[in-house]
């Protein structure tokens, strides 16, 4: 009878003990099937890193960054990094990161004699009073109330996947996606896709408001358009 207990206690063991460890490494936290007696017969191994790009230019580009101290760098191979708020530095030995908030802006070069600016704007707000996270697209240059800013921003779409039903995606995926806003004061006013909003977003009232709705569906501006922002700022500096 007691060579029996014995022999029960040391499988109970057995069988414990085989569902903690893989090759004698502890094995908590996986996502295991188990067979009769405690055996592992499956091991999850997929990746589960997310997918996609989290960059705004997709490859390095030339570029020039001015410093918040007002230091002026040229000749630097950069890529503009979304997901960690950074600038990636290229060069000879390695590649460095500098923190966006470090900066006043950044020349991408484009052609010889151009360059696009992306610019750290620490000085604008969202019309709530929030920061802007990330940098902006001037679009627009006008000595005028009004002008335009393209935001890129990191949009991410999270995995689907459900483990009862094996459907789904695994993996998070990142998209780099653009958006225009309208600049006033160093303030962004998103546009909408309304047009009476947009019109109470802006701020107007009574009889400016029904004139901004009837040029809208005059000119047959589709505001979920990207160049609509254009034509609304023809608009407002009239």
């Amino acid at each position: 009878m007691k060579n029996n207990i014995y022999l029960l206690i040391v499988f109970l063991s057995f069988e414990v003990n085989a569902q903690k460890t893989i090759g004698g490494v502890a094995a908590g936290g996986l996502d295991m099937n188990t067979a009769i007696g405690g055996f592992i017969s499956q091991i999850d191994l997929t990746n589960y890193d997310p997918i996609g790009n989290v960059y705004v230019n997709d490859n390095w580009e030339n570029a020039s960054v001015m410093l918040r101290n007002d230091k002026l760098i040229h000749g630097l191979d950069i890529r503009i990094n979304l997901l960690k708020n950074v600038i990636d530095i290229k060069d000879k030995k390695a590649i460095r990161t500098f923190a966006i908030q470090k900066l006043k802006y950044i020349d991408l070069s484009v052609l010889n004699d151009s360059s696009v600016r992306y610019f750290n704007p620490f000085e604008y707000r969202f019309m709530d009073n929030t920061s802007v996270v990330g940098l902006l697209r001037k679009e627009t240059y006008t000595n005028k109330t009004w002008n335009l800013a393209e935001r890129s921003y990191l949009k991410i779409f999270e995995a689907t996947y459900v483990k009862a039903l094996d459907a789904g995606t695994k993996r998070d995926r990142y998209e780099v996606q653009k958006e225009m806003y309208l600049v006033k004061d160093n303030v962004l006013y998103p546009i909408l896709p309304n047009k009476k909003k947009l019109a109470n977003e802006l701020g107007m009232e009574g009889g400016q408001k029904d004139e901004f709705v009837s040029y809208i569906k005059k000119n047959k501006i589709n505001l979920k358009e990207y160049a609509s922002g254009y034509k609304v700022l023809s608009y407002l500096n009239r």
